[in-house]
């Protein structure tokens, strides 16, 4: 039995040589009917380390491949041992009844027979403080071989050290425990912290003994049920809820939700909350195809969450009405347009847009108009025009302009620079010679009556002179564009955030306090692999960022050229109007090329190069 079991099961956790004293040593008990040693409940690796001759870390990590077998060893000894021992034989013997005499007393008050003893060893005595075995000890690295440890120190066994917690706190399984001492699981959730802290008491450690070796995570400590929250909910609050929550009185904990959901969750501002109200209405047009982007262009009406604080205005997520054929195609002519590389025969432009620009663009006129296609009486308060009226001929009337940045103020409550933005589109569409709407005098026949906003007065004055009322929406446009400029009001510093950061001596050395914290608390990539690997890369984003100075936009589209692999061509980074991380075999490290620029990565060990690697 041994021998099978070793050439089957202890070869694919042992070396050959490890094996073969591992089955010597099986044999050797077997034939001496002795069972392997067990020390607190468990075998004792230890000793079996050591009368193999056998590394113990080695061993240890087979620990569960390699049971089995002192299992079936131990039951092989124990039938061998029963089968030979040969049992008296019994003598018979005459039994003599009982006869009370007639005539002695009876006995009444004759106390009752005490139950039998309960067969096996007597059960170890629970104590709250055991005594060490006075041994030296090293202080192991991992949290399952200090807990391993100081439960052999102290003699208990996974099931004596459930049964003593459960006096000091809620149950936890013997089960549990012993997981945690073989290294299988970990502790994460605020109980089990809590039932750490009770075992670290018991063997006289300090507190955070145990936590202090569990491996990092990017995850949050797991929290109870909370009344009245919900499981989503619950999962964003974790993060900034205080380890002893559950453990808090009841006033405490609403004042600390009362906080979270204020400062973090919602927001603390008047208009963080109107962003976190205006995300949930969905009123913009949409535009897919354009910019060979996919069905679901990017950042146009992506499902948002209200703690996204990204973007500048909550009115960019709320797409959710489709475009009407005549308008889609309008909108494809115009950043037709504006995007091509030479403009077409019999048109003329100022300027060009580039990718990010056209996207912007469409996502701005895809709001206005979804502004004017809502329903007056929804929670948006639009205008009502029919989808089938929605034409770019509409953007030459003054009052449609007027109507969409006045329901602007009355929505959010003040003007910003976006309705300054919006109105120099129009003065850009309108323009002498290179206006887009100027060139296509074609979109007057498009135009249709909508009640209190385009009379048929109005519809017929511009089919009449489409040059002339281009013009007066071009000066209509500058004029307003610097009305409301004046009064605009910036409602969010972007340099607030990082102020403090800017403001001290050594702003990238305060930067490089977030690249240490990110290594200090990198996860275990052994045990959290992904989130280790999410850890480097956002280390790498920032010393990269740190190094080069690049924007966001050009940071993320940085191409990666694996180690021995051809780099891309000048050219073909040109074209693309990207950089790339490459190695330089010159000069034996890491640079990041981009075309007309070059910045060489520095090869120190504390560079970020020298950690990626």
């Amino acid at each position: 039995m041994p021998v099978k079991f070793c050439q089957q099961r202890a070869t694919t956790v042992l070396s050959p040589r490890d094996t073969d004293r591992f089955q010597t040593y099986l044999l050797g008990l077997l034939a001496a009917h002795i069972p392997p040693p067990k020390a607190g409940g468990d075998y004792d690796w230890i000793t079996i380390a050591g009368t193999c001759g056998i590394d113990h870390a080695g061993l240890k990590r087979a620990t569960g491949v390699l049971e089995p077998g002192l299992d079936a060893l131990s039951r092989e000894v124990a039938r061998q041992g029963g089968s030979a021992r040969i049992k008296p034989k019994r003598v018979a013997t005459r039994r003599t009844p009982n006869i009370v005499s007639s005539t002695a007393p009876a006995l009444v008050d004759e106390k009752p027979a005490p139950p039998p003893r309960r067969r096996g060893p007597r059960a170890k005595p629970i104590v709250a403080f055991p005594e060490d075995d006075g041994k030296p000890w090293t202080d192991p690295v991992s949290f399952a071989d200090a807990l391993d440890l100081h439960m052999r120190r102290h003699g208990d066994s996974s099931k004596h050290l459930a049964k003593a917690l459960a006096s000091v706190t809620s149950h936890v399984d013997a089960t549990t425990i012993r997981m945690w001492r073989r290294g299988l699981k970990v502790p994460r959730a605020a109980h089990s912290l809590e039932v750490l802290d009770h075992i670290a008491k018991r063997y006289r450690l300090t507190v955070g003994y145990f936590q202090a070796k569990l491996p990092l995570t990017n995850r949050c400590t797991s929290m109870g049920m909370i009344s009245g929250v919900s499981r989503a909910e619950r999962r964003r609050l974790a993060w900034h809820l205080p380890a002893d929550f559950d453990r808090r009185t009841l006033r405490e904990r609403e004042e600390i939700l009362e906080w979270v959901r204020k400062a973090v969750i919602s927001g603390s501002t008047e208009y963080r909350r109107f962003q976190a109200a205006a995300m949930k209405q969905r009123y913009s047009i949409r535009f897919p195809g354009l910019l060979c982007e996919p069905v679901r262009p990017r950042g146009l009406y992506r499902p948002c969450r209200d703690d996204d604080s990204a973007l500048p205005d909550p009115d960019l997520a709320a797409a959710a009405v489709d475009t009407p054929p005549q308008l889609a195609q309008e909108m494809a002519d115009l950043v037709r347009f504006k995007t091509s590389t030479l403009t077409a025969f019999g048109y003329q432009r100022n300027g060009v847009w580039g990718e990010e620009t056209a996207s912007q663009r469409i996502e701005h006129l895809g709001l206005m108009f979804g502004a004017l296609a809502a329903a007056p009486s929804g929670a948006v308060h639009g205008f009502g025009v029919p989808l089938e009226c929605l034409t770019f001929g509409l953007l030459v009337f003054p009052v449609v302009w007027d109507w969409y940045i006045q329901w602007r103020e009355r929505r959010r409550g003040f003007y910003t620079a976006w309705e300054v933005d919006m109105l120099r589109v129009a003065v850009t569409l309108t323009r002498v010679d290179t206006g887009w709407l100027r060139q296509n005098p074609q979109f007057a026949e498009r135009i249709r009556p909508i009640p209190n906003l385009v009379t048929e007065r109005d519809i017929a004055t511009v089919r009449a002179n489409w040059p002339d009322a281009c013009e007066q929406m071009h000066k209509h446009g500058r004029s307003r564009a610097r009305e409301v400029q004046r009064v605009a009001r910036i409602h969010r510093d972007p340099f607030e955030p990082i102020m403090v950061v800017l403001e001290a001596d050594s702003p990238v050395g305060e930067y490089r306090k977030i690249t240490e914290e990110i290594i200090r608390l990198m996860p275990d990539e052994k045990r959290y692999s992904r989130a280790a690997a999410e850890t480097v890369r956002a280390f790498l984003m920032l010393r990269l960022g740190l190094h080069l100075g690049l924007r966001q936009k050009n940071l993320r589209q940085l191409l990666v050229c694996p180690r021995g692999h051809i780099p891309s061509s000048e050219r073909r980074l040109t074209e693309l109007k990207r950089g790339e991380l490459r190695w330089s075999e010159r000069d034996h490290g890491w640079e990041v090329f981009i075309p007309r620029l070059r910045s060489r990565m520095p090869t120190h060990p504390s560079s970020a190069a020298s950690h990626s690697g």
